[in-house]
């Protein structure tokens, strides 16, 4: 059965993925809202259903639970193919083959298996961790000599902020030689996409500078760093390492209040150690469901302090303010008031200054490796020219930052003694009559 006529298709994705000529690796830089990832989930069932294994790589795990609703079962009912979907291992049967779904946020589940067709979603955030492909993804190209590769995404930069060059970056100036294709694809590429969309994207565009309309839009690599400047200092080998809650001491719980989801970073200072031992993350869910998640890793209530956002919306349950959001919150959670702590949230440059401070200075800083969503976030969060977060669009992990809020708000209230502390013992060291 040939799906190619029975699936939506532009003529764009056509070239991507069904090409005349096929190459071992074909590389698409492209602009938002470009459609790459409908086209490619509709190639991976094509694929698949013709017997082949696949991957597809995301971002984040929540994406992956996202796309195969929205995108992959809706297109194999459509077809009348059968199919088995076990959301348990993230693996999506197909016919006779099969695609198994692998997210960024969880680099240890890509190796030791090898793929006919490997789909990389947002490849300027997933090799943006150059281990994903160097020991990931190019040994699982070697068990079938037609492997091929499909990076697709918005670039994010030419140069890592180790100063290497971007993976993504390095295939496409590979486009032309031998096995390497490609196509750089604008936002307005995109036959289908509607008008309301072209007038928010012209809406986008009058609010971004040149570089950021170049890689936003029209898909080209630009001369900027890739990373996260909130976390310049923040080093995978150094910081993240295994850590638990001491249960004898106070627990510091840091919330975000989004549309969705609701999170916490669950972190503790450990006499000279401070470790982030825990993230809760609940979509779609309520503040009922995020206190049980809460008190299943820290149930002793009488040791909690509390922060976060002040002065964001919850308009999910339809509450008017943060404020009264943080009362049904304290409520559930049986906590006293003199528990909670809301400064003024702190501006993005504060932040900026007190995260890379501590990361650089702290004298053991740990994350504990579960905690997947915060590590993605110091890895890899966008920020616009001005280097604020930018949280345009909440479908793009990397424009989320909801464990980086949590984290930063705990920091401004809880560390930024120790911060300014550690500043002035610094500074008289230097010059004791700089006090």
């Amino acid at each position: 059965m040939d799906l190619r006529i029975e699936l939506d298709s532009s003529e764009p994705q056509r070239e991507i993925f069904f090409p005349d000529v096929p190459a071992r690796h074909t590389i698409v830089p492209k602009g938002r809202r470009f459609g790459a990832t409908h086209g490619a989930a509709n190639a991976c069932v094509v694929w698949a259903a013709s017997g082949m294994p696949v991957l597809w790589g995301d971002t984040v795990h929540g994406n992956i639970i996202r796309y195969v609703d929205r995108y992959f079962l809706p297109a194999i009912r459509a077809n009348n193919i059968f199919h088995e979907w076990r959301k348990d291992v993230k693996i999506l049967r197909i016919g006779a083959g099969f695609i198994d779904f692998r997210s960024a946020d969880r680099p240890e589940n890509w190796e030791g298996f090898g793929y006919r067709k490997i789909v990389l979603n947002e490849a300027g955030i997933i090799l943006a961790n150059p281990y994903l492909y160097t020991n990931a993804v190019r040994p699982m190209m070697l068990d079938y000599s037609e492997s091929e590769l499909y990076a697709l995404g918005v670039p994010k930069g030419k140069k890592l902020k180790t100063g290497a060059e971007h993976p993504f970056y390095s295939l496409w100036t590979r486009v032309g030689t031998e096995g390497y294709r490609g196509k750089c694809y604008s936002s307005f590429d995109n036959p289908w996409i509607r008008e309301e969309d072209v007038r928010e994207l012209e809406l986008d565009m009058t609010k971004m500078d040149k570089d950021q309309i170049a890689q936003e839009i029209y898909g080209q690599f630009i001369d900027r760093v890739a990373g996260n400047p909130f976390a310049f200092n923040f080093d995978r080998a150094k910081h993240v390492r295994p850590c638990k809650l001491d249960p004898r001491l106070p627990v510091i719980i840091s919330l975000d209040f989004n549309l969705d989801p609701f999170t916490a970073v669950i972190m503790q200072e450990q006499g000279k150690r401070l470790a982030v031992c825990a993230e809760v993350g609940i979509e779609g869910g309520t503040i009922g469901e995020l206190v049980e998640r809460i008190r299943a890793v820290t149930p002793h209530i009488f040791l909690h302090k509390y922060t976060g956002d002040r002065t964001g919306r919850a308009r999910r349950i339809q509450m008017k303010s943060t404020a009264s959001l943080w009362d049904d919150f304290m409520a559930a959670m049986g906590a006293r008031e003199s528990q909670l702590e809301l400064p003024a949230n702190p501006s993005h440059k504060d932040s900026r200054e007190q995260v890379n401070y501590l990361f650089y200075h702290h004298p053991e800083l740990v994350i504990d490796p579960n905690c997947t969503g915060l590590i993605f976030d110091l890895d890899s969060v966008e920020v616009g020219q001005d280097l604020s977060i930018v949280k345009h669009d909440r479908t793009h992990a990397a424009q989320k930052a909801d464990y980086l809020d949590g984290f930063r708000y705990a920091v401004n209230t809880y560390l930024r003694q120790w911060i300014d502390l550690h500043r002035r013992t610094h500074a008289m060291r230097r010059d004791p009559k700089s006090l």
